[in-house]
């Protein structure tokens, strides 16, 4: 008859905890062996794989004065057109340019795939390359592109700060880089501002010239038929022989019209004489000096890129002092708990296969 605490039995096939605990012990020099194998990996990894450094860099709003060579325009075509044309409203003055404003424009360039490209190819590529072939360059494109990093500002709590990181193998080489990326967005923002001022100004110069144009053409218009009328009196004049106006009547002044060939053949031939000769007829024309006070105030605006500011580099790159990667204390840390679990793996499958075999 079978006893009751035969029914209590463990089965065949469970592992009892102490008896593991000895095949561990059992199987501690391979356990260690595998440790320190998988320990040595992790250090060669460690300390000859090739380092990679980053820097970063960090640009805020420009100040306001930055740009007072730029709203130097609105100044020129605004109030300024305005007080020397009391009289005429001017509507056509340059909008100013905000500190923001600029910034904005700059964050748009420095973040566009156009300057990428193009540092790409002055810098980056010839740097990695001699004479890369096709899937060389589409490799180098995404590595660059993975190395470089730009965090636009999102929040009003940012105040607006753009971050820039390059990660590279040459920690000099890097820190340049940035740099340089950096001038290149200035420069391409300072560029297109200057360009849209710059067509601004030609656009308000070229119509105060169209209307320069068009009085002196009226000017002109009116000598000619001045000149045809006096003409027309001189042959009247002469005609009566008539060389001095009347002693009696109105003045001389007064004769217009159809009384023009009164004022007398002397003093027609003088004003035909004066008129023919007349080389400008601008200081005839009383509504030129506003505008050519405007034409001059526009010829004052600086144009020059170079004296726009549209962001403040917070932070230049620096030459980084210490590599982001390999993380040498985290590799060993890992290769050691790794090598560990590797160890007690290798052991527990090969107490298995002799418990299988003894039964």
């Amino acid at each position: 008859m079978q006893s009751p605490a035969s029914s209590y039995e463990h089965p065949s096939d469970e592992i009892d905890l102490r008896d593991l605990i000895l095949a561990l012990w059992d199987a501690r020099l391979t356990i260690i062996a595998i440790t320190v194998a998988v320990l040595i990996g992790a250090t060669a990894y460690a300390f000859l794989s090739t380092p990679v450094y980053e820097t970063q860099a960090q640009t805020l709003p420009p100040p306001a004065s930055g740009l007072q060579s730029y709203n130097t325009a609105h100044q020129m075509t605004g109030p300024a057109a305005q007080n020397v044309s009391p009289d005429t409203p001017i509507t056509d003055a340059i909008p100013p340019l905000s500190p923001l404003d600029a910034y904005q424009l700059f964050l748009r360039h420095a973040s566009s795939i156009s300057l990428r490209q193009q540092f790409f190819q002055e810098h980056y590529l010839p740097y990695m390359e001699d004479d890369p072939s096709e899937a060389q360059q589409a490799a180098l494109w995404q590595q660059f592109n993975n190395a470089l990093t730009i965090t636009l500002p999102r929040r009003a709590e940012d105040n607006h700060l753009m971050r820039l990181s390059l990660q590279g193998n040459d920690p000099a080489q890097i820190a340049e880089w940035l740099n340089i990326y950096l001038e290149m967005a200035i420069t391409q923002t300072r560029a297109e501002l200057a360009e849209n001022l710059a067509s601004a100004v030609a656009q308000r110069r070229k119509s105060l010239e169209d209307q320069v144009a068009i009085l002196r053409a009226g000017k002109r218009k009116d000598r000619e038929h001045e000149i045809a009328r006096l003409e027309e009196a001189l042959a009247l004049a002469e005609s009566i022989n008539l060389e001095q106006p009347p002693t009696a009547g109105n003045l001389i002044t007064s004769y217009s019209g159809e009384t023009l060939y009164m004022r007398g053949a002397n003093t027609l031939r003088g004003e035909l004489r004066l008129l023919r000769n007349r080389e400008s007829d601008d200081p005839f024309i009383p509504e030129l000096p506003p505008i050519f006070k405007r034409l001059e105030l526009l010829n004052n605006i600086d144009l020059a890129p170079e004296h726009i500011m549209v962001a403040t580099i917070d932070e230049a790159a620096r030459v980084p002092q210490h590599a982001i990667k390999p993380r040498k204390a985290l590799i060993l840390a890992l290769g050691l708990v790794l090598g560990g679990m590797l160890g007690v793996f290798v052991a527990l499958v090969r107490n298995m296969f002799r418990e299988k075999a003894r039964s």
